[in-house]
């Protein structure tokens, strides 16, 4: 599927009118972030500001679905001090989710 077809089509409406974006989340080490924010903008994308969630090390080393940042690819350890969970989409998916939310609420 093209870009242009994902951020106009069917999927995409609906996925904002259900208070989605289209997007991959990333988690990423509190030391970390400085450099992904920086890569992120190289990239031309965002965070979506209502998607960021904070996690303790110890609670995502008992996670088996997250392993590694998605930055440095260091392993999480209990000594770390934590990651965050960024939902990271393209500036056009966020202004249609800011418009469908802002617009028709409900």
């Amino acid at each position: 599927m093209r870009r242009g077809d994902a951020e106009d089509g069917e999927m995409a409406r609906g996925l904002r009118a259900a208070g989605a974006t289209l997007g991959a989340s990333y988690y990423v080490h509190l030391g970390c972030l400085a450099d992904f924010m920086e890569r992120v903008g190289r990239k031309r994308q965002v965070v979506q500001p209502d998607r960021i969630r904070w996690f303790g090390a110890a609670e995502l080393v008992e996670r088996r679905d997250v392993y590694a940042c998605d930055q440095c690819h260091r392993d999480f350890h209990p000594a770390d001090e934590g990651c965050l969970c960024l939902w990271v989409t393209t500036p056009a998916e966020l202004a249609g989710w800011l418009h469908a939310r802002f617009h028709h609420p409900g």
